[in-house]
């Protein structure tokens, strides 16, 4: 293996360290060493495997360890969390430790709590994926812990124990604010240990839960930490096979709840019971400002849902992707949002929506800064409405209208009006197909318009880029472009010639799609 070596004029000039092979030489050890003294930045430590075997591979990261505040992606081995753990029992200057995709066994856990409860620096640590042991002596231990912030054992097969261990823990702990449990197999038991921790902790701010088979039967436990807990603000309950009936439970707590802010709750199966508790929360609830209902699958209950919208007063972003709407359901969102004056942003990707639909939610819906329509079911005979919205729009900020069928003639009134458009400062109209001089118009938009800094054209088949990159290169404010189809390479070669004048642009993505 090739050795890798540093000069020592070069040490103080490193912005960021990549530690990619092994040091192996007493040489390279001193090397190493004298970097860490001299650097006071973030470690990227992508590939270091430490084993009993690799004694010199054990100093190196306790030289690391010493001199460095955060080290991300070490790839350990049993020995060598051992060797990690105890380095931490008294370091002072890490702060964030990334052990993510790790193989940590049972007694390298044992150490990592260990120093869990005499370290008093670390304040993120990521254990994702990190074991199967459920890490049941790392979540005793946060009871001892009062600096760490952030904890996430996503996929570590915590289990009941491991929530019983937990509860315990966040009901003495203080430090904590932010906690990663997904794919822990907590299950309705689970839930129900949780929820006595939770109630009487009063720090934590945000927390995971999804993936965990909660269920129905566990969806009362989870309103009940609502009721009664007065922190938290974020709470992601994804994919936990909760139905109409537990959403219902938990919408009952979310009507007297003031201090959640950001709920997700999608991917489920909750139908017209779902929809209408909901509805009734959001009535209601007044603290709430984030709502991911993406493929909850209301059927029945999108209407009762949608048409709450309007009595609500604290939403500024609704998720509502991957929920099939019918044309009444269309109808309940647009006249609710046409009174709304709260919501900010709205997620509509995959909904089947209409160009009627998408063109009233452009103009009639004032309040709305941020709209994403991807995939909506426009026929291209119809998308002129779209194009006379966009004429009448002063309130869009980002408008999202990914694969909408745009024919050429529609994509030149569309950058037409973008030409004239005062407040719109990020567009993303990937796949549609355009064929023929379009981007003719999109070079005298982008010459014309003075606030759109984030354009996206991935997967569309255009001719003349010529055009398109002179209009890019002489538009004063666009910072960031996304370009992926069959003629990226000539974007990216003349951007890359001629880009010298324009000084505004800071990242310029081209290529294939995947």
């Amino acid at each position: 293996m090739d050795s890798v070596g540093f000069g020592e004029a070069t040490l103080r000039d490193f912005v960021r360290f990549h530690l990619v092979e092994y040091f192996s030489t007493p040489s390279e050890i001193r090397t190493l060493r004298l970097v860490c003294r001299n650097w006071r930045h973030a470690v990227d430590l992508p590939s270091v495997t430490v084993t009993a075997e690799r004694t010199k591979d054990a100093r190196v990261l306790e030289s690391v360890l010493r001199s460095t505040k955060a080290i991300y992606g070490v790839l350990l081995k049993a020995e060598g969390t051992s060797i990690l753990a105890k380095s931490l029992w008294n370091n002072e200057h890490v702060t964030k430790l990334d052990l993510s995709y790790t193989t940590i066994q049972s007694e390298g856990m044992a150490a990592l709590a260990f120093a869990l409860r005499n370290n008093s620096t670390l304040q993120k640590l990521d254990l994702t994926y990190a074991t199967n042991f459920g890490a049941v002596e790392v979540l005793e231990a946060l009871s001892e812990n009062d600096t760490l912030e952030e904890l996430s054992l996503a996929s570590c097969y915590a289990g009941v124990e491991g929530s019983r261990a937990l509860a315990r823990s966040l009901a003495l702990n203080t430090s904590l604010r932010q906690l990663d449990l997904r794919s822990n197999s907590i299950r309705e038991q689970g839930a129900e240990e949780l929820a006595i921790g939770l109630c009487a902790n009063a720090t934590l701010k945000q927390l995971d839960l999804g993936l965990n088979a909660i269920g129905a039967d566990g969806a009362p436990f989870i309103a009940k930490i609502l009721r009664e807990n007065t922190s938290l603000d974020s709470l992601s309950l994804t994919a936990n096979c909760l139905t109409g009936p537990g959403v219902a439970s938990i919408s009952l707590a979310l009507e007297i709840n003031t201090t959640l802010t950001d709920l997700c709750i999608e991917d489920q199966e909750l139908g017209l019971e779902g929809g209408a508790a909901l509805a009734r929360a959001l009535r209601q609830n007044t603290t709430l400002k984030s709502l991911n209902a993406s493929g909850c699958r209301f059927e029945a209950g999108n209407a009762l849902l949608l048409q709450s919208l309007a009595d609500n007063r604290g939403l500024t972003k609704l998720v509502y992707s991957v929920n099939i709407l019918s044309s009444l359901d269309q109808g309940a969102l647009v006249s609710s949002l046409a009174v709304n004056k709260s919501l900010k942003f709205l997620a509509l990707s995959n909904c089947s929506i209409s160009s009627s639909t998408a063109s009233s939610l452009i103009s009639k819906c004032t309040s709305l800064d941020n709209l994403v329509l991807g995939h909506p079911a426009c026929h291209v005979a119809e998308n002129h409405q779209i194009i006379a919205a966009m004429h009448q729009n002063r309130n869009l900020t980002r408008l999202v209208m990914t694969y909408a069928g745009f024919d050429r003639d529609q994509v030149g009134a569309l950058f037409d009006a973008i030409a004239h458009n005062t407040t719109l400062k990020a567009l993303d109209i990937t796949g549609n197909q355009i064929p023929g001089n379009t981007p003719r118009p999109m070079k005298t938009a982008l010459r014309t318009n003075t606030t759109l800094t984030d354009l996206t054209l991935n997967s569309m088949k255009l001719t003349g880029c010529y055009s398109l990159c002179q209009g890019l290169l002489s538009n004063l404010t666009h910072k960031i472009m996304s370009y992926k189809t069959d003629l990226h390479m000539q974007v990216a070669s003349y951007c890359g010639t001629e880009c010298t004048p324009h000084q505004q642009l800071q990242y310029l993505e081209t290529g294939n799609d995947p």
